[in-house]
């Protein structure tokens, strides 16, 4: 009977129905490769976009409630008034600093 497939061209016909079912689960199972590796990259970035998402949320509570929690006490001191009239007291600054002196030269 192989004989007369050969001649017939029969066995060519399944041969090639063969080669053409091999193809097409190796197809399949390519894509199926590439849509398991695109379900998980996409599964990972919805997590990693969670991770972030609740990142921002806790930065934004600590945010709040720095915001929110109650001022102390400022501890300030103001200095006793002075009998020292203000331009008296520039005049003695700019002296200690040497400007305000004439070196005796005017043009």
């Amino acid at each position: 009977m192989g004989f007369v497939r050969k001649i017939t061209g029969t066995q060519a016909q399944i041969d090639a129905a063969r080669a053409n079912a091999a193809a097409t689960v190796d197809a399949t199972n390519q894509a199926a490769a590439r849509q398991e590796a695109q379900l998980i990259q996409q599964a990972k970035a919805a997590a990693d976009s969670q991770a972030q998402i609740a990142a921002r949320q806790a930065a934004e509570a600590k945010a709040a409630s720095a915001v929110s929690a109650p001022l102390g006490q400022a501890d300030v001191a103001l200095d006793a008034p002075s009998t020292v009239s203000t331009p008296v007291a520039r005049r003695k600054r700019q002296a200690s600093f040497g400007t305000g002196y004439s070196t005796g030269v005017s043009i």
